[in-house]
């Protein structure tokens, strides 16, 4: 037999074996391709859920493509980690963090170091909300390292975190200068600028501005296609604003609009619907409807051992509040000054965000006749007030 009587064979199964390699990396792939598109649009849904369980899949899937950048790797993780903290579940999502910065060292490239800025901006976030401030300013350091080696979307990543940081530290001039970089980038979205309205709302609202906060909230409520989840936080927060000038009936509007809208977007039994509750009762505690705040902290209490610390905070500022309005002083004051120890526990003694939880403090202070320390729980309020000169 004559050495070309083996070509056509031989070039039969090379064909075959391409073919068959072909298919084997064809079906990962578009495995991966059709997990990630199902992660990205529950994200778009609101059904944070399903999103986290697609991205875990794609996560699964990604290390299969053999890809020679780390971005389908990157990509799993920045979806399973938005999912996380859209979730509130702080330490899950530091823990899909860190693990994939573990597992990608290096960046291959300019995306890849983007996607690890993106990364260590949910390290950051996450710790923030896990009052780990000092790990937070480390992760932000991080953040700020690999936008140095990425492209403008990790910039922007940077400069979101920067005004995370400041607002949490209550430098509210630093946090401003970030919003003012973070619009003037060329990657600038709407969801860009969502970012800058809302927290320049939150520090005018902080600060006891809540006229100058309410427009720009009306600003970032208007940008079409939002999170619903997102919407109704904002909703929540401009109801804050309206409560804080008195005008209680708008700020019930505007927290029952909330608790409406998220109850269309959560799963029965999602405890996430605690936090519209508290904040529809604090509203009417506020406007003297102990009845409706009542029922609205027994329809909270149901999810209490599911809360985040952020949302018990919440939770034992309306129980304060319902007994102050009864009369129960004692237990009035237990639940403040567990709140502001909690607060203080998360931001400087000198933050801003104190100044509620003091206010009410010191009122309940005052009606069991200690009259001494309501008045330097007063002096420590307008302390506060007048390190934070007017924002404008």
């Amino acid at each position: 037999m004559a050495a070309t009587d083996f070509v056509a064979p031989i070039a039969v199964c090379l064909l075959i074996l391409l073919i068959a390699a072909t298919k084997l990396y064809k079906a990962p792939l578009q495995n991966y391709t059709r997990l990630q598109a199902a992660a990205v649009q529950a994200l778009r849904d609101g059904d944070y859920t399903a999103a986290e369980a697609s991205a875990r899949q794609a996560l699964a899937v990604a290390p299969k493509l053999r890809d020679r950048s780390h971005q389908p790797v990157l990509t799993a993780a920045v979806l399973l980690t938005s999912a996380l903290t859209s979730l509130r579940r702080w330490e899950d999502a530091l823990t899909a963090a860190r693990h994939t910065i573990r597992h990608v060292p290096a960046a291959a490239n300019a995306d890849d170091a983007t996607g690890l800025a993106a990364l260590h901006k949910c390290c950051a976030v996450s710790l923030l909300e896990l009052a780990r401030l000092p790990e937070a300013i480390e992760a932000a350091q991080q953040c700020a390292r690999r936008a140095q080696q990425g492209n403008e979307t990790a910039r922007v990543l940077h400069m979101e975190v920067e005004a995370e940081i400041a607002s949490h530290q209550g430098d509210y001039r630093r946090m401003l200068d970030a919003l003012h970089n973070l619009e003037a980038s060329a990657s600038a979205t709407p969801y860009t600028q969502h970012t800058v309205w809302l927290r320049h709302a939150t520090a005018y609202l902080d600060t006891g501005h809540p006229a100058r906060a309410i427009p720009l909230f009306d600003k970032a409520l208007a940008i079409p296609d939002s999170d619903p989840i997102e919407h109704a936080a904002l909703l929540n927060l401009k109801g804050r604003a309206f409560d804080e000038l008195e005008q209680h009936e708008l700020a019930v509007d505007m927290h029952r609009e909330a608790l409406q809208l998220i109850g269309q977007h959560l799963p029965e039994g999602d405890p996430r619907i605690a936090l519209p509750h508290i904040l529809l009762g604090q509203s009417y505690a506020d406007s003297g409807q102990i009845a409706a705040a009542s029922a609205s902290l027994a329809a909270a209490e149901q999810y209490e051992s599911q809360l985040d610390e952020t949302e018990r905070h919440a939770l034992l500022q309306l129980r304060g509040m319902i007994a102050f309005a009864a009369g129960q002083y004692a237990d009035a004051e237990a639940n403040f000054r567990q709140s502001l120890h909690w607060a203080e526990q998360r931001t400087n003694p000198n933050h801003p965000r104190l100044l509620h939880t003091l206010a009410n403090l010191a009122a309940t202070l005052m009606k069991q006749g200690r009259t001494d320390e309501a008045a330097a729980l007063e002096a420590r309020r307008q302390s506060i007030r007048n390190s934070y000169p007017d924002l404008i």
